[in-house]
């Protein structure tokens, strides 16, 4: 407890509706009003602390999601060029007009190997 010269002395005037959600809570709680009123104020100065922080927080988490959809956009544009190149390589390994088998060869067994390990 602080010593009696440290404490200042002062008059507080509330709605009656301030007041008696105070006095609801210093009750609830087990306190005086006098405690239940420093412990908010005490608090009110916590936040002021803390808001900073958790703003700095969620830019951090706006930032990573904002990372995730471009990442996750990536992917789909990957996976449509990937169609489109698996559209080539079908009709190269499967037009009879190739003239170059080994290169035909080769590209029935990528699709063979793309086939079997298809997620």
């Amino acid at each position: 407890m602080e010593k009696e010269s440290e404490i200042i002395r002062t008059s507080l005037r509330l709605p009656k509706s301030l007041y008696d959600r105070l006095d609801r809570a210093a009750t609830e709680r087990g306190m005086t009003m006098h405690a239940e009123i420093l412990a908010r104020l005490e608090t009110t100065f916590d936040h002021d602390v803390l808001l900073p922080v958790a703003d700095q927080a969620l830019d951090s988490l706006e930032d990573s999601i904002r990372e995730s959809r471009e990442m996750l956009q990536m992917q789909r544009d990957l996976v449509e060029e990937l169609k489109g190149l698996r559209s080539i390589v079908q009709y190269i390994a499967t037009n009879e007009d190739q003239p170059d088998p080994e290169l035909k060869a080769a590209l029935r067994a990528v699709i063979k190997d793309a086939r079997e390990n298809k997620p």
